[in-house]
C-alpha cells in the first residue's frame, strides 16, 4: 500500500514539473496551433495607405519607369495636380488613377525629351510656366476693377505676347524635326532608285534559292 502511494506521489510529481513545459510547446496541439497562427498573422504585412496603393497600381501601367524620380518630377512640374490626385486618392481612387496616369505619361514624355532636346524641353517648360502665369493672371484681371484690372489685363497681354513666341519656337522645332526625317527619306528613295537592279536581283535570289538538301 505504502509502495503503491510512492509510486503515485512520484508519477504525480514528475508530471507538475513538465506539464508547464509541454504545455508551452508547439508539441501541445492547442497552444502549437495557437503559436502558429500567430506567428503567421506577424507575418501579414500592413495594408498599404490608399495613396500608396494608388500609386502601385497605376505603375504597373509603366513597366521600367523610375516611381521616385517621375513623382519628385511631378511635384516640381505640376505640384497643384499633384495635390489634388492626393486629395482625389482618398475618396475617389479610380479618378485619381486616371490623373496620376496622365500626370506620368506627361512626366515621361518631358523626361524623355529632356534627355533627347534640351533645347526642346526648356522650350515646353517655359511654355507651362507662361501657361500657369497667364491663368494667375486672368485670375487677378477678373477680381479686380478700374485701375487695377488695366494694369493686369496690360500684364496678361505682355505674357500671352511671350507665349506666343514660344508657341512659335515649338512649332518650328517640330518642323524642323520633319523637314530632317523628310530629308532622310528622300535620300532613301535616291539610293533605292539608284540600286533599283541590285536589290530586286537580291529579293529573286532569297525567293529563289534551293538549299532545302542542306538541312538545319
Amino acid at each position: 500500500m505504502k509502495t503503491e502511494i510512492t509510486i503515485a506521489a512520484i508519477v504525480t510529481l514528475v508530471f507538475l514539473t513538465v506539464a508547464p513545459t509541454w504545455l508551452r510547446s508547439e508539441d501541445c496541439p492547442e497552444t502549437g496551433l495557437e503559436s502558429r497562427a500567430t506567428e503567421q498573422y506577424a507575418s501579414v504585412p500592413p495594408p498599404l495607405p490608399v495613396e500608396l496603393h494608388v500609386r502601385k497600381t497605376t505603375f504597373l501601367r509603366f513597366p521600367g519607369a523610375n516611381e521616385e524620380k517621375i513623382m519628385q518630377f511631378i511635384g516640381e512640374m505640376s505640384p497643384i495636380r499633384l495635390k489634388e490626385y492626393r486629395d482625389l486618392a482618398e475618396v475617389e481612387p479610380n479618378r485619381a488613377m486616371a490623373l496620376l496616369t496622365d500626370l506620368i505619361a506627361e512626366a515621361i514624355d518631358l523626361l524623355d525629351t529632356r534627355e533627347i532636346n534640351p533645347k526642346l524641353f526648356q522650350h515646353r517648360m517655359k511654355e507651362r510656366e507662361l501657361a500657369k502665369l497667364a491663368e494667375r493672371k486672368a485670375a487677378e484681371a477678373r477680381r479686380s476693377e478700374g485701375v487695377a484690372r488695366k494694369a493686369a489685363v496690360a500684364e496678361l497681354e505682355k505674357i500671352l505676347v511671350e507665349s506666343f513666341e514660344v508657341k512659335q519656337e515649338l512649332i518650328q522645332e517640330d518642323v524642323a524635326g520633319i523637314e530632317a526625317q523628310l530629308g532622310k527619306l528622300r535620300e532613301l528613295i535616291k539610293q533605292r532608285e539608284q540600286k533599283r537592279s541590285i536589290i530586286i536581283n537580291r529579293r529573286l535570289s532569297e525567293l529563289t534559292a534551293d538549299i532545302s538538301h542542306l538541312g538545319w
